[in-house]
């Protein structure tokens, strides 16, 4: 494990949760889930022998149980976005791009991509056309998605160049070149582009996607440096210094699908909850979650799949 990419996960988990409260940034968070994914799906590619059915189960039983289980809990709150029988179906075979669990929008975009990557994965071909063909269908996939949904007026944010970025990272990695890194650049960078990432919009230097003019390039680079250079620095900062972080991490799937849940529940109950407050006990909420529920899930199906 990546300890670095862990205290990433944490922090674009708790992004995520800071803009559902404050509504200003945080949003960014997805940007680096979808980059963080895109490396460490070649990275277990490349290091464990693997077939096409054997990836794409391990990957739905990782994340499908506990977001039933969260969209579940939506419904029958009656928070679930437009419920009609079409979503809910769309939602729970993640073909939504608007689930009734709102922030299941994401998983849809991560099973094309694990689907891409498992259909290449099960061609006679050697792995490293593998890997561009991944790059080609995304690409292809990219433009025509973009294409229909600008066409009728709907924000798209081109999400998966951001796997393809997380794939040229894992080449990167490869290759050993960010082991010639100076930690002191590594760093100030790494600061430089988590500063941007997440402060961009603030200081309107970038758009938020739900704009339709979504400047992607901004989101994609600074994202990608931010990875690349948390990579980078792996072992370069005591790991009980950040413990926390990497609990964070370890609890960031929890995290983004309870979140709004916690939120809703609070704001509903209690008007004039300060947002600190709510930030704080959604995120420990968060956490409590994935020790009680998805770590319990997890192990269940380790043990029935062994």
């Amino acid at each position: 494990m990546y300890l670095n990419l862990q205290y990433l996960r944490g922090i674009a988990a708790v992004a995520v949760v800071h803009f559902h409260i404050f509504h200003n940034t945080g949003y960014q968070g997805v940007a680096i889930f979808f980059v963080l994914s895109g490396f460490l799906m070649f990275d277990i590619l490349n290091k464990h022998n693997k077939n096409a059915l054997r990836f794409f189960s391990e990957r739905y039983f990782r994340v499908a149980p506990l977001y039933y289980l969260t969209s579940i809990v939506v419904l029958m709150l009656g928070f679930a976005y437009d419920p009609t029988p079409l979503r809910i179906f769309q939602s729970f075979t993640f073909t939504a791009l608007g689930a009734v669990h709102g922030v299941g929008w994401t998983l849809t975009y991560e099973f094309i991509f694990y689907t891409v990557v498992a259909i290449c994965i099960a061609l006679p071909i050697n792995n490293k056309y593998k890997q561009y063909l991944v790059v080609i269908i995304l690409l292809s996939g990219d433009y025509i998605l973009s294409e229909l949904l600008r066409s009728r007026g709907y924000a798209y944010g081109n999400y998966f160049y951001f796997f393809i970025s997380g794939l040229i990272i894992y080449w990167v990695n490869k290759k050993e070149y960010l082991k010639k890194i100076n930690p002191i650049v590594g760093c100030s960078v790494l600061l430089l582009s988590l500063f941007y990432l997440f402060l961009g919009g603030s200081l309107g230097l970038t758009r938020y996607p739900g704009d339709v003019n979504f400047d992607v390039e901004n989101y994609l680079l600074a994202s990608s440096l931010v990875v690349l250079f948390a990579l980078g620095l792996e072992g370069c900062f005591d790991k009980k210094s950040f413990k926390w972080l990497e609990t964070l991490g370890n609890a960031s799937y929890s995290i983004y699908l309870t979140h709004m849940i916690f939120i809703k529940l609070f704001e509903s109950h209690y008007d004039n909850i300060n947002n600190w407050v709510l930030f704080l006990v959604t995120v420990l909420l968060g956490v409590f979650s994935y020790r009680i529920i998805e770590q319990p899930i997890t192990n269940s199906i380790k043990k029935l799949r062994s």
